[in-house]
């Protein structure tokens, strides 16, 4: 009389094996970019998994997006640079991805800091599988800046790494202005700040190219304001 039970059961159980794959597949598209940029050649990704580590691959220009597949309750965080001519490139954009909002995803360049972060803080040996990811994103987006590159970075590594991330220190870093001035065919590697060089930044490495005379230009701000600002050819490279 129960023969035909167990044999129901194990029918079921093999049928859920349809409905829950082991891997999750994505499309990924990539960003739009506007017509300054027409000088960018290819984008090169970096897929971080919290189980698996970091990958990479290069996309051509001309595609517009790219598949991933990963294991079902796999997050991965994924990055993607503009790469022109020379080794100038663009800062990144970025994706993070947990198979709850569907099986597609767009890169976006205002999430590329919080992602180019984490992927840091993974780097320097920081465990990221409890910190709460789509959060530090949605948040890290909504704050109002020129730039979100001009937001204190390497203060949210070193928080984070810490284990002491808090939404307020989310904060814009300190701004130096510029004496030098730039001529306004300059385009910044900073997507937000498009042609010229602004008049104020922060401390870091701030690189420009000039597509027209084939020169990239490299301001660099120390942690007191000093400024150094170098300008080469790249014709030749």
């Amino acid at each position: 009389m129960h023969k035909g039970f167990i044999p129901g059961i194990l029918s079921v159980l093999f049928m859920g094996c349809t409905f829950f794959p082991a891997e999750r597949e994505y499309t990924v598209v990539l960003p739009a970019l506007s017509g300054e940029y027409d000088f960018i050649e290819s984008w090169d990704v970096e897929v971080l998994s919290f189980q698996n580590g970091l990958t990479d691959f290069s996309v051509q220009e001309d595609r517009r997006e790219f598949t991933l597949k990963s294991g079902r309750e796999e997050e991965l965080i994924v990055l993607a640079t503009p790469r022109g001519p020379a080794g100038f490139s663009l800062k990144p954009a970025a994706l993070y991805l947990d198979g709850l909002s569907g099986d597609s995803g767009y890169l976006s360049f205002e999430s590329g800091p919080a992602g180019a972060v984490l992927r840091r803080v993974y780097l320097e040996g920081g465990d990221l599988r409890l910190f709460n990811v789509s959060r530090f994103f949605r948040e890290f987006t909504r704050e109002e800046t020129e730039s979100p590159w001009f937001l204190d970075l390497d203060g949210l590594v070193r928080y984070i790494g810490q284990g002491e991330m808090a939404l307020y220190r989310i904060r814009v870093s300190p701004l130096f202005a510029l004496v030098a001035e730039g001529e306004d065919e300059w385009i910044s590697d900073d997507t937000f700040l498009g042609m010229g060089i602004p008049p104020r930044l922060p401390a870091g490495r701030h690189r420009f190219y000039d597509p027209v005379l084939s020169r990239i230009r490299e301001i660099m701000i120390r942690e007191d304001g000093a400024v150094s600002d170098i300008t080469y050819s790249v014709k030749n490279r």
